[in-house]
């Protein structure tokens, strides 16, 4: 019965989810999938149901840590996922006013503290709530795909200056290294991204360092994604800062190849670095 209240809590079905639970299933232990039912409920990625979520806490349930089960090979704190898959601000509020850890981070090659997860959403209100609660503003990137929250926040399609400058005036470290596979700098976020003014903001406000090495793993620098996605004006603004090839590179010889490489082709980029190289030929 474990498996079917799990799936209850995840997909909205109360009156189920209350049949099971006064038939005995035990509310706080993670059943063979490996979530609890408050878990189960507030991972779902369709919906946290917050219906189902207060009823649970009414009848008892308590607030897992992350990693509390051996079985979970990849987990986030339950305020992650909360933060992640946003349907009812008044969850996590409730979550942090019972008391929650706001910097445990779960466990597995995924894992995020919930002020990353804030930051990724651009939440800065949410933001502002977890610093005052005393989340750590430079705790690192998980290890594949992930970032810190200043990388998070500068990573977003859509940047919420507001947000960054918050994070950079509260301390966070710009140029925090890029995590193990798939990370960024905030820098080479902004680069990829396309962030002229964030780029630029980085660079001359807070000395963000343009040659900043890449993720050991599918990592680039500042300069290279620029130029592979087509970024011809910060491919500029990075030139002027000084970016260099990657090191143990002579030229920019592996940067042409990756804007050329495109599908669309960025002709106009590889045409700007062949011409920066020359005139550094010619000093």
């Amino acid at each position: 019965m474990g498996r079917a209240a799990n799936r209850a809590a995840a997909l909205g079905q109360l009156e189920i989810l209350k049949v099971l639970v006064e038939s005995g299933v035990p509310i706080n232990e993670p059943t063979d999938g490996g979530a609890t039912l408050l878990e189960a409920c507030a991972g779902c990625p369709l919906a946290c149901h917050s219906e189902i979520f207060n009823y649970l806490l009414e009848a008892g349930a308590e607030i897992p840590h992350a990693g509390h089960n051996d079985r979970y090979r990849e987990c986030n704190s339950l305020l992650t996922e909360l933060i992640r898959h946003p349907q009812d601000d008044g969850l996590v509020r409730l979550v942090l006013d019972i008391g929650v850890q706001v910097n445990d981070r779960g466990i597995g090659r995924h894992s995020q503290t919930a002020i990353q997860a804030a930051a990724a959403q651009g939440d800065l209100d949410l933001v502002k709530e977890l610093c005052r609660r005393g989340a750590e503003i430079n705790a690192p990137a998980g290890f594949e795909y992930q970032r810190t929250a200043l990388q998070a926040a500068c990573n977003r399609t859509v940047v919420n200056m507001d947000l960054v400058k918050f994070l950079l005036e509260q301390g966070a470290d710009v140029n925090a290294k890029a995590g193990t596979y798939g990370g960024v700098t905030a820098l080479q976020a902004a680069a990829i991204q396309g962030h002229t003014n964030l780029a630029i903001m980085l660079i001359k406000d807070f000395g963000a360092d343009v040659n900043a090495d890449p993720a050991i793993q599918e990592g680039r620098t500042a300069l290279e994604g620029a130029a592979e996605h087509g970024r011809l004006d910060l491919v500029q603004v990075l030139l002027n800062a000084g970016a260099k090839p990657r090191k143990g590179e002579a030229g920019f010889k592996n940067v042409i190849k990756l804007a050329e490489e495109q599908k669309e082709g960025h002709w106009a980029v590889a045409d700007l670095l062949r011409s920066y190289e020359r005139s550094l030929n010619q000093v």
